[in-house]
């Protein structure tokens, strides 16, 4: 398997492409892309020391016990960084709940990397305090209900 050719992968791509089409940040999918300070940007897994706004996405596992439906879960991280004024991290955060809690059935992703999602809900989030250079950063828990079929997990 190549590397970002999981359904996870597929997930966090799909919901990077989201945030951005609707105006919450800026997606630049290839390694090395730089982001210009005035945008938020939205980047999987890292944390690069600039722009100061981002949108940071992971996974996360959801012990939701078995079943053979294709129906899953799992936890989606968000976590953002702000400027040195809290209500940035604040603003960023309330316009991600806005945008993904509750936003029920929709598709993540494109061509033959959709993700078929049943309801996004908000499960937890908190302040992560300040960054070393002073800059707020909070953490937004996601629970991600979608459709994950494999050979064990009927359509």
């Amino acid at each position: 398997m190549a590397a970002g050719d999981s359904w996870t992968s597929w997930l966090l791509l799909g919901l990077a492409e989201h945030l951005a089409a609707n105006s919450l940040g800026a997606w630049r999918p290839t390694p090395g892309d730089v982001y210009l300070e005035s945008e938020v940007a939205i980047v999987i897994r890292d944390i690069p020391p600039v722009p100061d706004r981002l949108i940071t996405l992971a996974t996360y596992p959801v012990s939701t016990g078995p079943t053979n439906l294709s129906d899953f879960t799992i936890g989606v991280q968000a976590r953002i960084r702000g400027t040195v004024d809290p209500q940035v991290c604040d603003d960023i955060g309330s316009e991600l709940f806005d945008l993904l809690d509750s936003s029920g059935r929709q598709i993540w992703g494109t061509g033959a990397k959709q993700v078929a999602i049943v309801d996004v809900w908000q499960q937890t989030a908190g302040s992560l305090g300040k960054d070393s250079l002073g800059r707020w950063e909070a953490s937004s828990n996601f629970y991600v209900q979608a459709m994950r079929p494999t050979i064990h997990r009927s359509k």
